[in-house]
């Protein structure tokens, strides 16, 4: 199982973790975003995800927009 963790929640960041998550081989463990109001978003749609406003606390193989 590959751990995905998605820096930048903006226009295409909501699209990558949507299509990451639908992948059985793979599970989105952690968005980040400057953005508190971006961030705010994640928790609405996926509620086992951990939002950051930082990168330092990911430390999974990760996906830079």
């Amino acid at each position: 199982m590959l751990n995905i963790g998605v820096i930048g929640y903006g226009y295409w960041g909501p699209n990558l973790v949507r299509n990451f998550a639908e992948l059985s081989e793979a599970r989105v463990a952690a968005v980040s975003d400057l953005s508190q109001d971006r961030l705010d978003l994640v928790p609405v749609s996926y509620t086992h995800l951990r939002a950051h406003e930082t990168t330092a606390s990911i430390s999974y193989a990760v996906f830079c927009l």
